[in-house]
């Protein structure tokens, strides 16, 4: 069964999106430290998964969570670059990972490599993100077969025309700052049903999506969910029919990817509110459903 790293909020696939809690202080700090740094040019995605890849071939990421993992790469991209020195990688390895995280930020603070209206800035935007914004773009193309239409031809596009603030909630962010370069959106229908994973590492669209689910970056599921999706949503307590084809999409750094669950039954005369409230988290990956009014 696919669980999350112990230390870490467990979300049960059908909790409402309303009720998933925040990410962890350090957590939201390492990630605010993360777009700081790239924000300044000197690190890029590409970088941190080659880098990634180098430590585990060594076995040093061996036994770590996925955000200790991440922050153990930022040191030694960074290391690389002689923004901070090997000793400095060894000094910050020696301590916790909330010690660790304030340690660096303070270390790029005094060396000028970030600055402290950055880190605010990109801290906002980190704990503004949530997978309700995703469930307000699925609400509106269940009510809207327009909107829905548009979503599918050109996603980006249908958002940003349709309601740019859920992609702007901090100082007119554009849906770039947010993760979503390239989008597509996939319809799940009585016959195929849509499953995103990224087999490299973690590319998720988090502007729609809040940060991905601890599962989502495990090796179990990047790997399995390729070779055996029906096992995997199965877990989920998700059965597809032997007639119902399963396509799985690979994310990457240039295309993410959104599920249109199949809209539930019953549910002609619910708002947009209400629809949005039936999404979960996990149908907009596609391993899971959204909740039907009986389950609701």
């Amino acid at each position: 069964m696919l669980e999350e790293h112990p230390g870490h909020t467990h979300t049960h696939p059908h909790e409402p999106i309303r009720e998933i809690e925040q990410l962890p202080e350090p957590v939201m700090r390492l990630l605010a430290l993360g777009q700081s740094v790239g924000d300044t040019g000197l690190t890029v995605v590409e970088e941190g998964r080659l880098k990634s890849d180098e430590l585990s071939a060594k076995g040093l990421t061996q036994g770590l969570s996925y955000f200790e993992k991440r922050f153990l790469t930022m040191r030694s991209v960074l290391a690389d670059k002689e923004v901070i020195s090997n000793e400095d990688v060894r000094t910050l390895g020696e301590q916790s990972f909330e010690l660790g995280v304030k340690a660096l930020t303070r270390l790029l603070l005094e060396k000028g490599t970030v600055t402290q209206k950055a880190l605010d800035r990109n801290y906002e935007k980190v704990k503004a993100r949530s997978p309700m914004t995703g469930a307000k773009v699925i609400a509106r193309a269940w009510a809207d077969p327009a909107f829905k239409a548009r979503l599918l031809q050109d996603a980006k596009k249908a958002i940003m025309e349709w309601n740019a603030s859920l992609l702007e909630p901090n100082n007119g962010e554009t849906m770039e700052a947010w993760n979503v370069t390239n989008l597509e959106a996939l319809e799940n229908t009585e016959k195929v049903r849509n499953v995103i994973v990224c087999t490299l590492c973690s590319c998720y669209p988090m502007g729609l999506l809040g940060q991905p689910p601890e599962w989502y970056t495990k090796d179990d599921y990047r790997q399995r969910v390729v070779k055996e999706p029906r096992a995997v949503m199965k877990e989920w307590g998700t059965r597809i029919g032997d007639d119902v084809e399963i396509r799985v999409y690979d994310s990457s750094a240039d295309m993410r990817y959104l599920v249109i669950p199949a809209r539930p039954k019953g549910t002609e005369g619910l708002s947009e509110n209400e629809l949005a409230d039936l999404v979960t988290r996990d149908s907009l990956i596609g391993v899971g459903d959204p909740f039907s009014l009986s389950r609701k």
